[in-house]
């Protein structure tokens, strides 16, 4: 028999994002273009600091491109791999994929609505930064709910969407909204990461006789 190599992929895809802890390191990439951001707003105007800020963003992000993906493996190798293995699939029966694929699209739409009227409504002192940055983080979790079957991830959307018309409207601008937005999406990552990682480990105990 030919296997299938498109169902063998989708489901290493969907089985890496079953435990919580992709959301944790996204999650921390967050936090840390937001505590950027908010050097970059609080350093002093023609400041050495400023300087370093307005030249170091590709080193800092590379930072977090060289320690995240270490935590992240560093967890799975032992959290993940010792329950489960490498993959460990469920699909989920019609009627369900079918009611979350609706829900997912009504979302996505009702986002879409909600920024294209922003954006052609725009209040005063309207900062379209947060809210285009808040559209395309939901366009992205929202395609990797279809792909990965994880649909808390819409959740976390709809939270992004919030906090990037909220802080268009109501924010301080600039760096201060870049910040804000940054760590509010780091949080909602966090926090989805954080339960879904407690559910998986309650659901999937270290066989008997492994050590913790």
């Amino acid at each position: 028999m030919t296997p299938d190599i498109k169902s063998i992929e989708k489901r290493t895809a969907q089985s890496w994002f079953e435990d919580g802890i992709w959301e944790l390191g996204a999650g921390g990439l967050c936090a840390w273009l937001a505590l950027y951001f908010l050097g970059q707003a609080l350093a002093p105007a023609k400041s050495a600091f400023k300087f370093l800020f307005d030249v170091g963003f590709l080193p800092w992000f590379l930072l977090a491109g060289w320690f995240l993906p270490k935590i992240v493996r560093r967890l799975k190798q032992n959290l993940t791999y010792r329950r489960t293995g490498f993959v460990s699939y469920c699909r989920p029966e019609k009627k369900a994929r079918t009611r979350k694929a609706l829900i997912a699209g009504i979302t996505a739409g009702l986002v879409s609505f909600g920024f294209a009227f922003l954006l052609t409504h725009q209040p005063v002192n309207f900062d379209p930064v947060p809210a285009v940055s808040g559209l395309a983080f939901t366009v992205v979790l929202v395609l990797m709910s279809f792909r990965t079957g994880a649909w808390r991830l819409i959740l976390v959307a709809a939270a992004v969407a919030a906090a990037g018309t909220i802080l268009s409207i109501e924010g301080w601008g600039g760096h201060f909204n870049l910040a804000a937005f940054y760590g509010l999406v780091g949080v909602a990552l966090f926090v989805s990461g954080g339960v879904t990682l407690a559910l998986y480990l309650r659901h999937n105990p270290v066989q008997s006789g492994e050590e913790e």
